[in-house]
């Protein structure tokens, strides 16, 4: 991520927790983003999948934003997928990962 991207996400953070967080159902959670770089090497992105994991082990809400669909997938409980600024497709992982649509699409698949 360029550090233009961060100031970005950051600015947006500030904004959301000033107005109290973010609305998920009945319940708001203030974001606070952590930023990992897998450095596009396979031991980094397993290190930081662990981290992740164990993130959510200890009942932390993680939003992940990854550009490797199938990775993320693979590690979270649910997923939306955006296109172009627009939720695409939802569900459990597990739901997406045998969705064809989103296999076509999003994961590789023909």
């Amino acid at each position: 991520m360029g550090e233009s991207s961060k100031y970005a996400a950051e600015m947006l953070k500030e904004d959301v927790n000033f107005r109290g967080g973010l609305q998920v159902g009945n319940k708001k959670y203030m974001l606070e983003f952590i930023y990992e770089d897998n450095e596009a090497k396979a031991e980094s992105a397993v290190i930081t999948a662990l981290k992740l994991i164990e993130m959510d082990r200890e009942g932390i809400t993680i939003l992940l934003v990854e550009q490797n669909a199938n990775l993320a997938l693979h590690i979270a409980s649910r997923g939306y997928v955006l296109d172009t600024g627009a939720i695409a497709a939802h569900g459990t992982s597990e739901e997406l990962l045998g969705n064809p649509e989103v296999k076509k699409a999003y994961l590789g698949a023909t």
